[in-house]
């Protein structure tokens, strides 16, 4: 077969998709203007751009090839790859340029950063906006920013400023399989970006679907890696199964927010107020929460409940009187006797005493947190947990004195200074509490949290932080199947520190057989309503048949919660919540 002859080719074009500086349409222009016979377009890192040519081409123009140049690293250093002639629309493309399109936009936040501490360049929110919001931000994009702002006077100058900035490209390892060439840049979760991964899995197992069918799906249609589909897999069949004691047309499950604490954690987002300054409203804030309860209950008449979980916060900042007032209304509302399930999260050990442990086993309370996060007294002191890694074995011990024999223990992968060796240590002195669950949590780093400048002022790197949490999950899982636990539940998080494509992206609950939290898993994957009462609580009203899930929310501040009340009572009264 004769080959085409091209005589006026470029084949490496970037637009504004990426740090070029035409439009698709411009960028078509000027190829007519040139004469060029063939051309390609490799935005950095996307694809997107591809389409919108294509879109444009009429006939008789040059010849086009869809491109990409992806920013990768080996052992060996970084270089740009350049790819030709494939189907943008593939979702192993897709993943991968997704994955790539992460990465710089970490890589930009990291140049904030660096510009401020080398040189004193500093951006206002709205600067970092406005770049970060670019379909592609790149270094051209900084440069500019940086000329209009003063800081440097030629764009080479902008440029040679990121000369000692450490960014990290995403790395190919060539121990992985390359099915396409590309594989690799493809994060282990594949194109599931949500933040419950077994959601889909589980449904489709619950229509029927063959779990092989179902598997070859996740790691074929979604890109996710084998270990991962295994992971959600595992977990979705154990959900499956468990979820059979749930009602989900006339049944429902209730959460009661208690938003104090004895103090307010480094990394703490949720809405939580400090024992020592609001003390004082607690008892204005139970009255607003027993009404709340009277009415919701005789809006759920007729339903069945399923599981009652009381969080916050930390419940046990009530004393203990005020904690049997609490569930003394609750059971007089409530069929709780007939529920499959109650938890109250004890949570911090600083909080717990025997007279409380004895109002909850005198209520029936089998299921509850004693929740040290680490059991590194150093990190404990750093994070603003103001108890000591003694005072946690002690509470623990108290509880199984007091007769609870289902206690779950919370812990935080990533906290500020850790290693995996720390975390290794906390492992072995769990394992010698002998918890009948454990939760791993991955460090979620919110805009709310103090953690956040912690971490930006930290000499931790984001490629060293996402290396240690990787390690410090693998660590977690071989733990659980060393001691007896299996995975039951899991979920995602945005802005998870150290995200940068690790394992250690994911919150993974882990039981015995029989010590499960089904209401961990009902919150999860959404299959039934759950009225949500108190302050910053959020109810879900499930709609089976549509598949729709509705939310009521309550206001978050407690001041507002306990004037405003009455309103909190008619939202959920207009919004259907008995139906």
């Amino acid at each position: 077969m004769k080959q085409a002859a091209f005589h006026s080719p470029d084949l490496h074009m970037h637009s504004v998709y990426s740090d070029g500086t035409d439009t698709p349409r411009a960028l078509l222009q000027r190829v007519r203007a040139a004469g060029l016979d063939i051309f390609a377009l490799t935005d950095h890192d996307t694809a997107q751009g591809c389409a919108a040519v294509r879109a444009l081409l009429e006939p008789g123009d040059a010849a086009f090839v869809e491109g990409i140049e992806f920013s990768c690293q080996d052992g060996e250093g970084k270089y740009h790859v350049l790819g030709y002639g494939f189907d943008a629309e593939k979702p192993s493309i897709r993943a991968a340029a997704d994955f790539a399109h992460h990465t710089r936009i970490l890589k930009m936040q990291n140049r904030f950063g660096y510009l401020a501490r080398r040189f004193g360049f500093t951006f206002t929110e709205e600067e970092r906006s406005q770049l970060l919001a670019l379909k592609n931000p790149g270094k051209p994009h900084f440069v500019d920013m940086m000329l209009k702002k003063g800081y440097v006077k030629t764009k080479m100058e902008g440029f040679e400023a990121f000369s000692g900035c450490p960014d990290t490209e995403p790395t190919l390892s060539p121990e992985e399989e390359l099915p396409e060439g590309i594989q690799r840049s493809i994060p282990v979760w594949g194109t599931m970006t949500g933040v419950r991964p077994t959601k889909i899995p589980m449904n489709r197992l619950l229509e029927g679907e063959p779990l092989e069918q179902v598997r070859r799906s996740m790691e074929e249609e979604y890109c996710c890696s084998g270990r991962k589909a295994e992971l959600c897999l595992d977990i979705a069949v154990r959900e499956a199964k468990l979820l059979q004691k749930a009602e989900y047309d006339k049944g429902y499950s209730l959460y009661i927010a208690i938003p104090f604490c004895p103090s307010t954690c480094l990394y703490c987002s949720f809405p939580s107020y400090p024992l020592e300054r609001f003390q004082a409203l607690i008892p204005d804030y139970l009255e607003a929460l027993k009404k709340e309860i009277r009415f919701c209950a005789g809006l759920q008449r007729g339903k069945r409940l399923t599981s009652v979980y009381i969080g916050g916060g930390t419940p046990t900042t009530l004393s203990a009187g005020q904690m049997e007032e609490l569930l003394q209304c609750l059971y007089e509302s409530f069929p709780v006797n007939e529920a499959a399930e109650i938890t109250v999260e004890a949570g911090r050990p600083d909080s717990i005493t025997r007279e409380k442990l004895m109002v909850l086993r005198k209520f029936g309370v089998e299921r509850i947190s004693v929740n040290p996060q680490t059991m590194q007294d150093k990190t404990l002191q750093s994070i603003g947990r103001h108890h000591t890694v003694e005072q946690t074995k002690e509470v623990f011990a108290l509880a199984r004195e007091c007769g609870f024999e289902n206690i779950n223990m919370d812990l935080i992968i990533g906290l500020p200074g850790e290693t995996p060796e720390d975390f290794e240590n906390t492992l072995e002195q769990i394992r010698k509490l002998d918890p009948d669950s454990i939760t791993i949590h991955s460090l979620v780093v919110k805009r709310a949290s103090r953690l956040r400048r912690l971490l930006d002022e930290g000499a931790v790197p984001e490629e060293e932080r996402a290396h240690r949490m990787e390690k410090m999950m693998e660590l977690g899982l071989t733990f659980a199947a060393e001691n007896g636990y299996q995975p039951y539940y899991m979920y995602r998080q945005k802005n998870t520190a150290g995200y940068a494509g690790s394992s250690g992206q994911e919150n993974i609950g882990f039981a015995r057989e029989g010590k499960e939290c089904l209401y961990n898993i009902l919150i999860m994957e959404e299959m039934q309503s759950i009225a949500a009462l108190g302050a910053g609580a959020s109810t879900k009203c499930y709609d089976r048949q549509r598949h729709i899930v509705s939310r009521v929310e309550n206001v978050k501040s407690v001041t507002d919660y306990i004037s405003r009340i009455d309103e909190m009572l008619q939202r959920k009264q207009e919004h259907g919540m008995g139906d």
